[in-house]
């Protein structure tokens, strides 16, 4: 945190309460992880943008996960993303999932709970992940 300067911190603060983080809530999550605040302001917009307006997740969600910001977008997060909205849409998981628990799981893991055992009904997951 000393490599930050008070106006990217500041810039930071702001931008969590563009999101709809109150200062207490940007507060204690930076008090819990420190980490959300050292990310680009790009990553940041980036991955909100996708969880909240894209996913639909509210930004508290986020906010009581702030581990979420640590995964990348392109590599992680969206290609995971849309492979639970294919199971999603063929009702072969249910909704209300947890993205931060998909997320955390390991490359394997994932592949193996969300991927390969739905492969005779949906084949197409492989090529979309």
């Amino acid at each position: 945190m000393l490599q930050l300067r008070k106006g990217n911190l500041v810039r930071k603060f702001n931008l969590y309460r563009e999101w709809g983080w109150s200062n207490e809530q940007a507060l204690l999550i930076f008090v819990k992880f420190p980490y959300c605040m050292i990310f680009s302001e790009s990553k940041i917009t980036a991955i909100m943008d996708f969880l909240v307006n894209k996913m639909g997740f509210s930004s508290s969600y986020i906010a009581e996960r702030p581990a979420l910001l640590t995964y990348s977008l392109k590599k992680r997060i969206t290609p995971r993303c849309s492979v639970l909205q294919v199971l999603l849409s063929k009702v072969l998981v249910k909704d209300g999932f947890s993205v931060f628990s998909v997320a955390s799981i390991t490359e394997d893991k994932f592949l193996q709970k969300y991927v390969t055992c739905y492969k005779d009904e949906s084949p197409q997951l492989m090529k979309l992940y």
